[in-house]
C-alpha cells in the first residue's frame, strides 16, 4: 500500500514538473525577441558594462 503511494506521489510530481518545464509564454509572445539580464555586486563593474558592453550590444541588436 505505501509503495502504491510513493509511485503515485512520483507520478504526479514527475507531471507537474513535466507541465511546468512546457510553458514558453515569452516564445508565444515574441519568438525573435533576445534577452539578456546582468546582475551585479558591489563595485565599478555597472560602469563599464553601460559604457563598453551595452553599446556593442545595441549595435548588434541583441
Amino acid at each position: 500500500m505505501l509503495k502504491q503511494k510513493i509511485k503515485y506521489l512520483a507520478l504526479v510530481a514527475t507531471a507537474v514538473i513535466a507541465l511546468a518545464a512546457c510553458n514558453d509564454n515569452n516564445e508565444k509572445n515574441n519568438p525573435n525577441k533576445k534577452e539578456i539580464t546582468i546582475g551585479f555586486g558591489v563595485g565599478n563593474y555597472i560602469d563599464q558594462v553601460e559604457k563598453g558592453i551595452v553599446p556593442i550590444l545595441e549595435k548588434k541588436r541583441l
